[in-house]
């Protein structure tokens, strides 16, 4: 079988060139690597034409003009691919040397499964692994022993997150059916998880370390308008779960309601905020000191919003 890369990019030729030679410093070597370029530049491009022809792999580039942004540019990516799996990396992040040797051996041993995909570390903007970070990272999404193989079921590892961002490799024909909605925002790669495990795709995890995932100030995590939190609390908090997976429906919520909150806050939905404040996920927090300084920020900045707008209403 062969795999196919799909990395799409916007401005970042610096972190994209990081990315590229990780694809291409493979033990096992991708079929092709596709390159869908958002750019308002054309420096990349002048890079993929000077740098990129003489490789024994595959290399796809599309300028697209106008920018078609993450969601559509991911969906075009997958549906370009021909190799029989597909593997999504972001620009910024990187493949462990042994990553796709790693992840084709799941689909060799267990030809049963859709998707497979490791661990990641954290590495820092200058790329420096943060190796107890990256423990905690994992063990927070479920990827630690304890869960490695089909343990969870395909809907948890997606509502979990157990399911990575990127760096994950999936059958081609699949993302072609199942792609990223562009009406989630900055939570399409959380969608685009939850949607392959409403579908039932087998996820497999191997507790290996398969991609590192780049903290830098232009990640999506750190926009202010970013709105992937109160989203995925919304979708996970109205989503019907069978009996036996309850349990971790609820510790999931519990231990995302902070940060919901505080992005519901950033979105000036204070009404959200309040719900999910005064909620059963929430309540147990109310005494607390970050729990008693949350309300206060609730409270300050919709008061502040109300007197700004009778301010404008009066003028």
């Amino acid at each position: 079988m062969n795999v196919s890369i799909c990395i799409p990019t916007y401005n970042r030729l610096d972190v994209l060139q990081q990315a590229v030679a990780s694809c291409l410093n493979q033990t096992r070597r991708p079929y092709e690597i596709l390159i869908g370029d958002d750019s308002s530049l054309n420096d990349t491009e002048e890079w993929v034409k000077a740098n990129l022809p003489d490789t024994d792999v595959k290399i796809k580039y599309f300028h697209n003009s106008p920018s078609l942004r993450q969601a559509r540019n991911v969906n075009s990516l997958f549906r370009s691919a021909t190799g029989d799996l597909t593997v999504l990396l972001h620009d910024d992040d990187a493949l462990m040397p042994t990553a796709l040797e790693t992840l084709y051996n799941c689909f060799q041993q267990h030809p049963e499964i859709d998707i497979a995909f490791g661990k990641q570390y954290i590495m820092s903007n200058e790329g420096v692994i943060n190796k107890e970070d990256s423990e905690e990272l994992n063990k927070a999404f479920y990827r630690t022993a304890t869960y490695e193989g089909l343990k969870l079921s395909p809907l948890e590892a997606g509502f979990l997150q157990q399911f990575p961002n990127d760096g994950y490799m999936i059958k081609s024909h699949i993302v072609k059916n199942i792609q990223y909605d562009e009406g989630t925002g900055d939570a399409c790669d959380f969608d685009f998880g939850l949607q392959l495990g409403l579908g039932n795709y087998k996820m497999f995890f191997v507790n290996s370390y398969t991609n590192c995932y780049r903290i830098s100030a232009s990640s999506v995590g750190t926009k202010d308008d970013n709105n992937a939190s109160i989203y995925a609390f919304n979708a996970v908090s109205s989503l019907n779960v069978p009996t036996e997976s309850s349990k971790y429906k609820q510790e999931w919520l519990v231990s995302k309601a902070p940060a919901a909150i505080v992005n519901a806050v950033r979105l000036k939905d204070y009404k959200r905020a309040m719900e999910i404040y005064f909620s059963s996920w929430h309540r147990h927090k109310i005494l607390s000191f970050n729990g008693v300084k949350l309300l206060l920020a609730i409270s300050f900045f919709s008061l502040k919003r109300g007197i700004l707008k009778n301010k404008v209403a009066v003028g």
